[in-house]
This record gives structure tokens, C-alpha cells and sequence, in this order.
């Protein structure tokens, strides 16, 4: 199941001074891993889930060797990996252009249209996750509720993305923090990069 919550455009897209609104996948930070795709394997009673590690390194080497030999890789039912280079380029008193470190600077993948279609009929439903469009302490005490029940401190990182759903900005989520510290509600734990917070006693 897909959860969702739903974020505002930017306020330059708004008609008539109304806001309108886009779906985001909840939890769209986390990235799932070879363990996670060989469990859904297993589940699936996939026999090549065993094998998966090894056949994907083989994997890599073929495409590779193909990628060195200038093509796009096509993998049916998936999409396709296209090459994209980089280099310097100058051109000298005669006008000819010379290039240094070319390199594949990156690979795009386009899905085949059969993996699109499959995806598309995956369910979505709202999160449970609080979304709130615009910063508001109202809701703040539920907000922190919530996160203080499974967490025993706060980072700012947090605040942004879990409590807000990633609709304030780093400055309003200081002004918030500076606000529950001066209350007294909040005290500092750590400091610099590491610096979070926990609930007052």
C-alpha cells in the first residue's frame, strides 16, 4: 500500500489566490535494499531469490561491458539505461574542439510502458502521518505526541519531515524549537550537527 500526504504547490501556481495541492509518497526517504527485495522474493517463493546477489554483480559486469561499448541497455518488462557523458571541451586559435576526461557522467533509466502500467494499479491511500500546509503551533501538541511515544528525542531533521511533512523550511523549524525551548516544554541535547531535543521533566 502506497500512503500518501499532500503538499502545497508553490504559491506563483495558485489561480485566484487558491492553493492547490500534489500528492507526495510518504516515506519516499527511505530506500529499499537488496535484503528488502530478496525478502519480498522469498515471499513470493521466488527461486532465484538465493541467487539474487550473485546475479546481480553478473548483472553489473555485462552491462558494463556493454555501456563501454556505447549502448543503451534495454531490459524487457523494466526499461532502458541510457549513457550520458561529460568532459572539458576547448577549442583552440583554429577553431577545433579538443576534449579531456570524457567519462559517462550519468545513466538515465526510462521504464518500459508494461512496468508503468503495473505500477500504476498499485493502491495509494492517505498516511496517517499529520499534514499540516501551513506552520501552525495548533497542532504542534499532537504532532509531538505522536513522535514522543516511538522517540526519545527530536532532531530538527525530524521536525521537518516527520512532524510537518516537509512543509516548513529550516528557519521556521528553528523559530519552532527556539519557541518550545524558551517555553520550557523542550531542552537541548548535544551539540552542533549532532544537536537534538528531548522533553523537559
Amino acid at each position: 500500500m502506497i500512503n500518501y500526504t499532500l503538499h502545497p504547490n508553490p504559491k506563483a501556481s495558485a489561480r485566484k489566490g487558491k492553493l492547490s495541492y500534489h500528492p507526495r509518497i510518504d516515506g519516499l526517504r527511505k530506500v529499499a535494499g537488496l535484503n528488502d527485495v530478496r525478502r519480498t522474493m522469498h515471499r513470493a517463493n521466488s527461486p532465484m531469490a538465493h541467487f539474487l546477489p550473485s546475479t546481480l554483480i553478473a548483472l553489473q559486469d555485462a552491462m558494463l561491458s556493454l555501456l563501454a561499448d556505447g549502448n543503451s541497455i534495454h531490459l524487457p518488462n523494466l526499461g532502458t539505461f541510457t549513457p550520458q557523458l561529460a568532459g572539458e571541451v576547448t577549442v583552440d586559435a583554429d577553431g577545433k574542439p579538443h576534449a579531456q576526461g570524457v567519462h559517462i557522467a550519468d545513466i538515465t533509466f526510462r521504464p518500459d510502458p508494461e512496468l508503468l502500467a503495473a505500477a500504476r494499479r498499485l493502491p495509494a491511500e492517505p498516511s496517517e502521518a499529520i499534514h499540516i500546509p501551513h506552520v501552525s503551533l495548533a497542532t504542534l501538541d499532537e504532532n509531538l505526541e505522536r513522535h514522543f511515544a516511538t522517540h526519545d528525542t527530536l532532531s530538527r531533521r525530524q521536525l521537518i519531515h516527520d512532524l510537518y511533512a516537509d512543509t516548513i523550511s529550516q528557519y521556521q523549524a528553528n523559530r519552532i524549537l527556539q519557541h518550545l525551548v524558551s517555553e520550557g516544554r523542550l531542552e537541548r541535547v548535544g551539540e552542533g550537527c549532532k544537536m537534538c531535543y528531548r522533553q523537559k521533566k
